[in-house]
C-alpha cells in the first residue's frame, strides 16, 4: 500500500493537467490510470482545433504526461473498485491493490455510448469502430457513415474524408456542431447530412454492409449502404465507483466553485464533472484549478 498528498484518478487532459499542476505545488502525487494510453478520448482526435497550433491529441497527451514525469508524478496502472475516508485520508481500492491519499482528484473522464442496436456489438472491430485516426484508413476508398450530430461527430466526419469515398452524418435533431465545423462539412462534397433519422439496425455478414434508418418524422425506414459505422452520440462519465462516496447528478460528480465534491477532499475536474463545458481549454483550467484547491490553494 502506498501513501501520497494527491492522488489523481485519470490520465486524460484534466488528469495529467491536474498531476502536473499538484506536482509543481510540491505535493507528493500519483496519477492513476487503467489503460495504457494517456489523453483520454482526445488521444483519438487526429488534429485538436482552437489552438494557437492546432496539433494531434496524441502528441498534445504525450507533452502533459513527460511534464508529469519530469515533476516526479509517480504513474499507477490499475482500475479504481471504489474510495472510502479512513482515519481522515482516502482508500482508494484498485485493481492492483489499495493506495491511499490525503486528496483525491477524479478525473476519470467519460466513454463515448454505444447505439444500443442490433449487430453494434457483433461488428465492434469488423466495422464499427469510434477512432476515425485509427481505424479510417481500414476504409480507404469505401463509403462509411458517422452517427451523432456535434462536434466529436464533425470532426470524425471531416477525419474520415481523408480515406472514404463518402462520409454520411446520420442526425437524430440535425447537425449541432459548433459553426466553423459545420461550414467546414457543408463545403465538404464528400460528405452528406441525413436529418432526423435514427440507426435502427446494423447489417452484415463477415463485417459491415449497411444500416437501417428510420425517419423520425414519418417513421419510414430504409437501408443504407456502408462499409463501417462510426457512432458519435455523446459521452457517458466513469464514476460508477464513486456511487457510494460523493454526490452525484445523472453521473456527474457535483462540485462547488473550487472543484471540491460533496466531500471534503475530493475534487472532479473535466468529463465527470456537473458543468463541465466540454472543451480541451475547459479541462486544462478545470485541472490546474482543481489541484490548487486540492493542495490548499
Amino acid at each position: 500500500m502506498a501513501s501520497y498528498e494527491v492522488l489523481v484518478i485519470g490520465g486524460g487532459m484534466a488528469g495529467l493537467t491536474a498531476a502536473v499542476e499538484a506536482a509543481a505545488l510540491g505535493k507528493k502525487t500519483a496519477l492513476l490510470e487503467k489503460s495504457p494510453m494517456f489523453g483520454g478520448q482526445i488521444a483519438n482526435v487526429e488534429m485538436v482545433d482552437g489552438l494557437d497550433v492546432p496539433a494531434p491529441g496524441m502528441m498534445l497527451a504525450m507533452t502533459l504526461m513527460q511534464q508529469s514525469m519530469e515533476r516526479g508524478v509517480e504513474t499507477i496502472t490499475g482500475e479504481v473498485s471504489a474510495i472510502a475516508p479512513v482515519d481522515g485520508e482516502f482508500a482508494i481500492g484498485t485493481s492492483g491493490g489499495q493506495h491511499t491519499a490525503a486528496s483525491v482528484i477524479v478525473a476519470s473522464g467519460g466513454r463515448l455510448k454505444s447505439l444500443g442496436v442490433p449487430g453494434e456489438e457483433k461488428f465492434i472491430g469488423r466495422g464499427v469502430s469510434q477512432c476515425a485516426s485509427c481505424d479510417g484508413p481500414l476504409f480507404q476508398g469505401s463509403n462509411v457513415i458517422v452517427v451523432g450530430g456535434g462536434d466529436a461527430a464533425a470532426q470524425e466526419a471531416l477525419a474520415l474524408t481523408a480515406f472514404c469515398d463518402s462520409v454520411t452524418m446520420i442526425c437524430r435533431s440535425g447537425l449541432r456542431a459548433r459553426t466553423d465545423y459545420a461550414e467546414r462539412i457543408e463545403a465538404n462534397p464528400a460528405i452528406s447530412v441525413t436529418n432526423n433519422s435514427v440507426v435502427l439496425e446494423i447489417l452484415g455478414e463477415d463485417g459491415v454492409s449497411g444500416v437501417r434508418v428510420c425517419n423520425t418524422e414519418n417513421e419510414s425506414e430504409t437501408v443504407m449502404t456502408c462499409a463501417g459505422v462510426f457512432p458519435f452520440i455523446g459521452s457517458v462519465p466513469n464514476t460508477e465507483f464513486l456511487a457510494d462516496c460523493v454526490a452525484l447528478d445523472n453521473g456527474y460528480v457535483v462540485t462547488d466553485d473550487r472543484f471540491e465534491a460533496t466531500v471534503p477532499g475530493v475534487f472532479a475536474a473535466g468529463a465527470v464533472r456537473k458543468g463541465y463545458l466540454g472543451q480541451l481549454a475547459d479541462a486544462l483550467i478545470e485541472g490546474k484549478g482543481a489541484a490548487s484547491a486540492a493542495c490548499g490553494g
